[in-house]
């Protein structure tokens, strides 16, 4: 298994910024949804890691990366990691967050979703939803020409999954062939720790209580 260093050197060989992999899945996902690690392929998962690993090494080299660039999050449920990573990511590469509290107000219900999401593809770049049915996330993803992410869904939670894997390789410089276990739950975010397991090549064992099994 790599360690950290040898990973980090690897990387130094071809800036990640002109990584011919880096490139080709930047170009596969540019304006695509990301309602759940299964809309990745393994070589995106891969490339957003990469990407991430040298964004949190070279924070000043991504300053103006998403510069003028207007991302929105509507979120139903509380936050606090969640939000304020979204908002201080955006906010360092040069970007701009809007935030809108919708737990007095679900999506859908004052407006059909589709007219939100035709409204808000005409202000923003990029829509960020934090909500109860993931039904939501992906209705909002069909009636909208701007990119869907998914902050968190009762079916998934794929951010909070990619940043783990992200933590996973940092310590044991790679996913593959990691033995990984979870235990509680079959909930959203075991659902999107599997799918990212299962794109890395880990090898992912999930323990539960009776009758709270996953559902993929």
């Amino acid at each position: 298994m790599a360690s950290r260093t040898t990973m980090e050197r690897k990387d130094s060989a071809v800036p990640v910024q002109k990584d011919p992999d880096v490139l080709a899945a930047a170009a596969r996902m540019a304006g695509e949804d990301l309602c759940s690690i299964s809309d990745l392929s393994s070589g995106e998962v891969r490339a957003i890691l990469k990407l991430g690993h040298d964004v949190k090494r070279n924070p000043r080299e991504y300053r103006h990366a998403l510069d003028a660039k207007q991302m929105v999050l509507m979120f139903e449920k509380v936050s606090l990691r969640t939000r304020l990573a979204f908002e201080t990511g955006i906010n360092t590469m040069g970007g701009n967050a809007i935030f809108v509290d919708q737990t007095n107000s679900p999506l859908g219900e004052r407006e059909t979703i589709a007219d939100v999401a035709r409204n808000l593809e005409r202000w923003v770049d990029v829509i960020v939803l934090r909500t109860y049915a993931h039904d939501t996330i992906t209705e909002m993803a069909v009636n909208s020409r701007v990119p869907i992410i998914n902050a968190l869904s009762d079916f998934e939670h794929p951010c909070q999954a990619l940043a783990d894997f992200m933590t996973l390789e940092e310590h044991f410089g790679t996913a593959a062939g990691l033995n990984f276990a979870y235990v509680g739950d079959g909930n959203n975010v075991c659902h999107s720790l599997m799918l990212t397991g299962a794109q890395l090549g880990a090898n992912v064992t999930v323990a539960t209580p009776g009758g709270y099994l996953p559902d993929i």
